[in-house]
């Protein structure tokens, strides 16, 4: 357990040093799912996307 929390804390530190870090965790998903379904369908209408 101690093995976890110290991994968290590790990311958690990287993340709180680069903003860059945070910006692509978070765009990369969404350019996955963008590339992978122009990819397979086509097109992609109505995408729904959380954030």
């Amino acid at each position: 357990m101690t093995r976890l929390i110290a991994v968290i804390k590790r990311d958690l530190l990287k993340f709180k040093r680069n903003p860059l870090v945070i910006m692509m965790s978070l765009a990369m998903p969404i350019i996955y799912l963008v590339v992978i379904g122009n990819s397979f369908q086509g097109k992609l209408k109505h995408l729904p996307i959380g954030v």
